[in-house]
């Protein structure tokens, strides 16, 4: 399908006057040519821990309409359900027995602190009837342990790799469960994922490295970018299919302390990153998830190039980081003066001179959780959260961009 697509797919208060929050989703092109929307739905509040469970939606066009919101997954948690991924489990064979080629749903019962489950449920049908569900982690050791959504990956071995974070202690960090079985029996990654904190040279503790996305590079390494407070995005590489990883280094993707969407481009073998693009000085005015932007690797993430925004205030398309140290430090304490500003308490209410910088205010001001998915018919469909916070009265909440896979790779 040509053409593009700008639209918000799931409006705020579309099921009820408190379904406050659309968030979270994850797109799949089923055999048919239908596309499933996934989203996590919370029905009271906008909080993460408010109740909610996963909805979806159908198109029949490519993304130009949808249908009504059908319940997917209930709230089987104490506060929600939801933090999704979709994916395919290929047909094949164990030798034994032929297993058929599923659509599979990978989501997050919110409990207690110590009490986040994550569940894998089957589908043979495509989304008509699901499996019991199956649980992926033990519970009761670790902190906040959860995926982000759109994250689970297929490798080319069969391997199911799942990227999670978790909180040991005040340290928030990341590591894999994987499967070499389609999800009956799950492994860990050996140790975790985080930031090397140094002074002069000297290691003196770690920092955070959350809500992880993984792709599968040419030569069947793993790449993995993470969040970070460092200004920009890190990334972490695997050379043996997700159980060890290296200490993670700069991406060159300057960020704010948000998470980055993370896939290949079927068509090249490329990669593709989507994620909220900003400078230092735009984290310090509270604009720190203003703009959403994507850019396209092809040399497995060594260098980016053909940067375009999805979501903007200003025509700024490529965004340098700022600090270029081997101090961690540095970068962590430079960080933490630029959100300390005092404009940085409120993100309704700007200061004039904020407000003069950018050509399109009011607009979308705080856009995040982006997925990504691939058609056959060579588009590529991007969802994230769009709100304004009140600044723009515009229509908010889930969006969904589609542009032709050519698009990713022209000129600015």
């Amino acid at each position: 399908m040509d053409g593009h697509i700008d639209q918000i797919v799931c409006p705020l208060q579309e099921t009820g006057p408190g379904n406050l929050r659309n968030s979270e989703a994850d797109l799949a092109e089923l055999p048919d040519g239908r596309i499933l929307l996934a989203y996590s739905h919370y029905c009271a509040d906008a909080d993460d821990f408010g109740a909610g469970d996963i909805r979806g939606k159908f198109s029949e066009d490519g993304g130009r309409t949808w249908s009504s919101p059908f319940m997917i997954q209930p709230n089987t948690a104490r506060y929600n359900s939801g933090r999704l991924a979709l994916f395919r489990l290929p047909a094949g064979s164990d030798g034994y027995t032929d297993r058929p080629d599923l659509l599979s749903l990978m989501y997050v019962d919110a409990n207690d602190f110590y009490h986040h489950r994550i569940l894998l449920r089957t589908s043979i049908d495509n989304a008509t009837t699901w499996s019991a569900p199956q649980q992926v982690n033990a519970t009761g050791t670790l902190g906040h342990i959860c995926q982000r959504g759109n994250t689970v990956l297929v490798l080319r071995s069969g391997r199911i790799l799942v990227p999670v974070y978790a909180m040991f202690g005040g340290l928030c960090a990341s590591f894999m469960y994987y499967s070499d079985d389609r999800g009956h029996t799950w492994q860990r990654s050996l140790g975790e994922i985080s930031l090397e904190l140094t002074d002069g040279g000297e290691r003196i503790g770690n920092a955070d490295f959350e809500e992880p996305v993984v792709a599968e590079l040419r030569d069947g390494r793993l790449l993995c970018l993470g969040r970070t407070r460092m200004g920009q995005l890190h990334k972490s590489l695997s050379d043996d299919g997700g159980r060890t990883w290296s200490a993670p280094s700069p991406s060159g993707l300057a960020s704010s302390y948000s998470p980055a969407a993370l896939k290949t481009v079927p068509t090249t073998g490329d990669l593709l990153c989507v994620w909220n693009q900003v400078s230092g000085k735009e984290i310090a005015d509270g604009l720190g998830r203003m703009r959403m932007s994507c850019a396209v690797s092809r040399d497995d993430g060594a260098s980016w190039t053909c940067f375009h925004n999805l979501e903007s205030l200003d025509d700024t398309t490529r965004i340098e980081p700022e600090i270029d140290t081997k101090d961690a430090v540095s970068e962590l304490n430079a960080l933490r003066e630029r959100q300390c500003l005092k404009h940085a308490s409120t993100r309704t209410a700007y200061p004039q001179s904020v407000v003069d910088r950018y050509p399109r205010w009011p607009g979308m001001i705080h856009n995040d959780y982006p997925s990504i998915c691939f058609t056959r018919t060579g588009n590529v469909m991007i969802v994230y959260g769009a709100s304004d916070y009140e600044t723009a009265g515009l229509t908010i909440g889930l969006k969904l961009v589609v542009r032709p896979i050519e698009w990713l790779y022209e000129a600015v």
